[in-house]
């Protein structure tokens, strides 16, 4: 998430958009492959980036002894057809 905060940062406040990055106190520690939760969460992010609205938040939390990364933006979300 280091990684991605500045990068994404400067690409939404391009576009008058903010990054939050939200991890919450407790969440243990894990065991992934860093460049495949790089390129997740760059995916997500770059989504929301072009198809969402207003701030992006990245937010970490424990999730039943898991780790959840959740990317949400404030954008009305996909709609039905």
């Amino acid at each position: 998430l280091g990684e991605l905060s500045p990068e994404w940062g400067a690409r939404l406040a391009l576009h008058g958009r903010d990054l939050r990055v939200q991890v919450d106190p407790g969440v243990p520690d894990t065991r992934a492959s860093a460049a495949a939760v790089r390129q997740v969460l760059r995916i997500l992010v770059d989504n929301a980036t072009i198809h969402g609205r207003g701030t992006v938040t990245v937010a970490v939390r424990e999730a039943s002894g898991a780790v959840a990364v959740d990317v949400a933006d404030e954008g009305p979300g996909v709609q039905d057809p």
